[in-house]
């Protein structure tokens, strides 16, 4: 992937280029850099390598550390049913408090005959993104035609260094000599390039249009929206983003498949995999010591009697995770024998027997708000194997 970046280098310097060129910086800026960012945002949101699946269904029944649900073929198949099928928000529950009234914002139950704002646009990002970058291309196509190379054959080489002095002051008078039999007749070459140039100014707002009918009328208020959010009260406000862009960490809907498909599911678009932040053991021993985690077990409670637990680690069962975070802080300690963490906290650590369930967990507290939980990818076996104590009931 680095390559792809070194690759880009050439691109943005010939923006800047001291050589001289039938354009302006301008026409080159859009041609150039602005192509080279659509298609690396292209290539961004496609390779799966980097970005990981786009979307996660989790069965509201899942059953020990034994069960993958990511490698498990009925649930491959529910996500791409669920990617397929337009997702939707409730614009009546965005004002609601999140963990309380709803999931997150826009997010609940829909009441009958309630108003859904759907958001079909994931799929096409990439090729919208391609779309516009050949789009951005094609007035520099079309000068680039009509040109033909006539700046370049009338210099003659005189753009590029040439030590022999005959020889260049030879090629200057015949420069010389071309522009005074040629003089005034390059105005339909001249009137070409400014049609190319009022193409491009046509383009990049009809581009403004299309973003903004592409994204459902949102585009063109919605820096007005971000700039009114910043100014508003932080105890009564909704993030424009949740309304425009529901984030790869956003709970989106939920899904009651047909009658083939008649588990029920929790449908989470997924962040990409360089963004999760992951613990190893050491980490974990050496801060649980110190007090500086607060470590919890995603285990159902008999694996946990059976197994053992990390001493200092409290158990909050996966189909629990959900209700649970949304009790209040007196219930949750009440309930789960520890304080309940803050979304904005950067020390709390999910963990259960291998690392799956723990993953999931993660998954599902992001459209409460807690984006900063970590990952112990080991969890209990990889404490159980690297020899650290183990607490039984």
């Amino acid at each position: 992937m680095l390559g792809l970046f070194e690759k880009l280098g050439p691109h943005v310097k010939g923006v800047l280029s001291k050589k001289v060129s039938a354009d302006n910086v301008v026409f080159r800026l859009h041609y150039r850099l602005t192509v080279m960012l659509l298609l690396l945002g292209c290539f961004l949101v496609t390779t799966i390598e980097f970005i990981g699946d786009p979307i996660l269904c989790m069965p509201s029944t899942l059953s020990g550390d034994d069960y993958d649900p990511e490698n498990d073929p009925f649930v491959k198949a529910c996500n791409t049913y669920c990617w397929i099928m337009s997702t939707f928000t409730l614009p009546q529950l965005h004002d609601k408090e999140v963990g309380v009234e709803v999931a997150h914002p826009g997010v609940g139950p829909p009441p009958k005959d309630a108003e859904m704002k759907y958001h079909a646009y994931y799929q096409w990002v990439p090729f919208f993104l391609l779309l516009q970058s050949i789009m951005f291309y094609a007035t520099h196509f079309l000068w680039k035609n009509l040109e033909g190379g006539t700046l370049k054959g009338v210099l003659n080489g005189l753009d590029d260094l040439v030590l022999d002095k005959e020889a260049r002051e030879g090629k200057e008078k015949q420069v010389v000599k071309y522009l005074k039999l040629t003089r005034g007749k390059h105005s339909c070459w001249y009137l070409q390039y400014v049609i190319c140039e009022i193409l491009n100014f046509c383009h990049v707002v009809g581009q403004i249009y299309f973003t903004d009918k592409f994204l459902g009328y949102e585009f063109t208020t919605y820096g007005a929206e971000v700039f009114e959010f910043l100014e508003s009260d932080e105890e009564n406000r909704t993030d424009p983003m949740t309304k425009v862009f529901p984030k790869p960490d956003h709970l989106i809907q939920f899904y009651r498949l047909p009658a083939t498909f008649s588990t029920p599911f929790t449908c989470i678009l997924r962040p990409p995999p360089f963004l999760s932040q992951e613990v190893n053991y050491d980490a974990v021993r050496e801060k649980l010591s110190k007090g500086e985690i607060l470590l919890l077990d995603c285990r159902n409670r008999p694996e946990i009697c059976g197994a053992g637990m990390i001493p200092g680690s409290f158990c909050v069962p996966l189909p629990e995770v959900e209700e649970a975070f949304k009790l209040n802080s007196e219930s949750f300690e009440r309930k789960y024998g520890c304080r309940k963490p803050n979304p904005e906290e950067e020390n709390v650590v999910m963990m259960c027997g291998t690392g799956r369930r723990a993953k999931l967990a993660i998954e599902a507290l992001r459209p409460l708000g807690y984006h900063r939980l970590k990952w112990y990818s080991g969890s209990f076996n990889d404490w159980v194997a690297k020899g650290g104590d183990v607490a039984k009931s």
